[in-house]
């Protein structure tokens, strides 16, 4: 079970994100099977375009009736589908907030960073499959990357991504909010991607959010919101406030009034739980990963 250590919960080190080869990413995903027509490595129960048959097996629920094998079935007295393999890898392509409410951060990681390495997981283990992986950057300095398939052009984005974080760290009290247009997002998707969104989620609305469902037309989009603690609850009655500042402008959280602390929690869960409603609406794959945690308790 391997550790990943952290120069500070702040600051990103390019060596960080060259560790993240070292943890073994595997999908969350209950059944990514029944997600999309095209599958990438993985099995489709729909057949597309580039499809080859890979093989027969018993039927199963949500087969398309169309693929069912009737000699087969005839032969067995039991339903058999046809079962297809894309012949095509499919292009992996992970996009990264860099917001500013991504920066923020209660334990040892700040939400930024634990995005950055996730990025660095799931593309370390799509370039050792020799899969074409891009980046895209979101937040106040947009970026899209072309798709590489070498690891010297890995470790290039990964500088890129590492580089990216620092001047968006460094430029915090001059960031204005910029909502990434996930229209603009899809247009730049290479046909058939499976496509990775990392964010908190925050500034994105339902209106921008159901572009997604149209994009899953094309693509398998999975998406992952980083979350803190200190988000949904506050701190224990330790002290009686705690100071927050956000663009060189300073308030105070009023921890001792039980009235204040209460409603905090209850917006907290009102947001959380409209934005799992907006996901279950458009039958968007989502997981949510708590910077609390540590990668060994997700993968």
């Amino acid at each position: 079970m391997y550790q990943l250590q952290r120069p500070s919960p702040i600051e990103l080190s390019f060596d960080q994100l060259l560790d993240c080869r070292l943890i073994h990413f595997k999908s969350l995903r209950r059944n990514e099977l029944t997600l999309s027509q095209q599958a990438g490595h993985l099995l489709s129960r729909y057949r597309g375009s580039g499809m080859e048959f890979d093989e027969v097996r018993q039927y199963q629920a949500g087969d398309d009736i169309r693929h069912i094998d009737w000699r087969v079935t005839a032969r067995t007295g039991k339903t058999h589908s046809k079962v297809f393999r894309e012949e095509r890898d499919r292009p992996v392509v992970i996009a990264v907030d860099l917001n500013a409410s991504m920066f923020f951060g209660s334990g040892n990681k700040i939400k930024a960073m634990m995005a950055c390495e996730l990025a660095a997981i799931i593309g370390w283990s799509t370039i050792d499959k020799h899969q074409r992986t891009a980046l895209q950057l979101l937040g106040q300095h947009p970026e899209y990357t072309d798709l590489v398939h070498t690891r010297s052009n890995w470790l290039a984005l990964l500088q890129r991504l590492c580089e990216s974080y620092q001047q968006q760290l460094n430029q915090l009290s001059e960031i204005e909010l910029k909502v990434h247009n996930l229209q603009d997002l899809l247009m730049h998707l290479p046909t058939g991607a499976s496509v990775h969104i990392i964010s908190d989620f925050y500034h994105y609305n339902e209106t921008e959010l159901s572009y997604l469902q149209q994009g899953m037309k094309h693509h398998l989009i999975t998406l992952w919101q980083i979350t803190d603690p200190l988000e949904f609850d506050l701190p224990d009655n330790q002290f009686e406030s705690l100071a927050v500042i956000q663009n060189q402008q300073q308030g105070i959280l009023p921890l001792a009034q039980k009235s204040f602390v209460q409603k905090y929690r209850q917006l907290a869960m009102q947001r959380q739980d409209h934005l799992n409603h907006i996901f279950s609406k458009y039958r968007l794959a989502s997981h949510s990963l708590s910077t609390a945690k540590e990668w060994h308790d997700y993968f």
